[in-house]
């Protein structure tokens, strides 16, 4: 069966932030499974953007689009709408196969847009454009039912949570201090600003603000350095303006996905915290890899009442589920399903 995986390439312009990774590991992940990687190019500027446009419209990108494969999965983000359309479209308009969507972002459901709003605008509705096509890897079960409730009509399957292809050792346990790591573009998660705890949080990222006693910043790495330095017991997985929930565009936007940073702290095998409400919360308990909280102002008392033997258990867990995380099992048994659906409706 030949199988293309096609990637928009990301405009990243700032070092040491996540960026790419997670479609990379995708990448990486898939052509281990007999993938062949197509990379579109993403041209910056507008005078790029409308020529780019002018030789799809003008058929000049035919040999690029036309590959003639079995299956194509494209990796599909909200946020490179212009680039991601033309490319659906010219390969839809040049193959005939089963095409189906790995869905990183939904920027209907992230931005609250009426999912209902523009039915068959194109360049607009999510909605529409998913209904198009043979089916979508979506991130959980929250995700699904929601795009379900908004109207996608197309086979959905759960990726459950993210792969996190991690260079680094899995971290080993030190000192049982209870303290946390939290790891990320630091201008988002401005409840950080507001933590008066007497645990001690470590935090890595870029545009990092002003913060209290109770945090410890050290900078920012890379997505492949990140995991050597979260030598904390637990890892936290948060997002929003409060502490007494995941509140604003980000944070509710936890109900429905699966945050990368998530990925991050299982793949180096670190326990998670993270709000009960998020969509993640589910896959923690289930295989009992982390602690979900209310709120953070409940933290002090929670981890106060974690003893060293739960601990280690839920160390041990998060430590097995690294090494699924790092072979990409995840990715792999979506994929396996795609190919399955795809086989029963030729």
């Amino acid at each position: 069966m030949t199988k293309i995986l096609v990637t928009v390439q990301e405009q990243t312009n700032q070092a040491n932030t996540a960026g790419s990774k997670a479609k990379d590991d995708i990448i990486t992940i898939a052509q281990d499974q007999g993938y062949q990687s197509i990379v579109v190019e993403n041209p910056q500027g507008k005078k790029a953007r409308l020529s780019y446009l002018f030789r799809a419209i003008s058929g000049q990108l035919k040999s690029f689009y036309q590959l003639d494969p079995e299956l194509i999965v494209f990796q599909y983000s909200g946020y490179n709408r212009f680039m991601s359309y033309i490319a659906l479209h010219e390969l839809k308009k040049y193959n005939n196969c089963p095409f189906y969507l790995l869905v990183h972002d939904v920027k209907t459901l992230r931005t609250n847009e009426t999912a209902k709003l523009n039915q068959g605008d194109f360049s607009k509705n999510e909605i529409t454009l998913f209904n198009k096509f043979d089916g979508l890897i979506v991130h959980n079960e929250k995700m699904k039912k929601w795009l379900q409730d908004n109207g996608v009509k197309v086979p959905m399957i759960s990726l459950e949570i993210f792969d996190y292809v991690n260079p680094q050792p899995i971290n080993e346990m030190q000192n049982f201090d209870k303290n946390v790591n939290f790891a990320g573009n630091l201008y988002k998660p401005v409840f950080l600003t507001k933590l008066n705890t007497k645990t001690k949080f470590v935090v890595y990222g870029v545009n990092p603000l002003e913060y209290g006693d109770s945090i410890e910043y050290r900078g920012s790495k890379t997505p492949e350095e990140i995991p050597a330095f979260l030598n904390e017991d637990f890892g936290l997985v948060w997002d929003g303006e409060s502490l007494t929930e995941c509140s604003g565009i980000d944070g509710n936007y936890m109900r429905y996905n699966n945050p990368h940073k998530t990925s991050l702290y299982l793949s180096s095998g670190i326990p998670v915290i993270t709000w009960s409400q998020a969509a993640i919360a589910d896959f923690i308990k289930q295989h009992n890899v982390g602690i979900v909280i209310d709120d953070l102002n409940q933290i002090d008392d929670v981890l106060a009442n974690v003893t060293k033997d739960q601990y280690l258990e839920l160390k041990y867990n998060a430590e097995n589920l690294a090494t699924k995380l790092r072979d990409g099992f995840y990715t792999k048994t979506a994929l396996r399903k795609v190919e399955d659906l795809a086989h029963q409706n030729n």
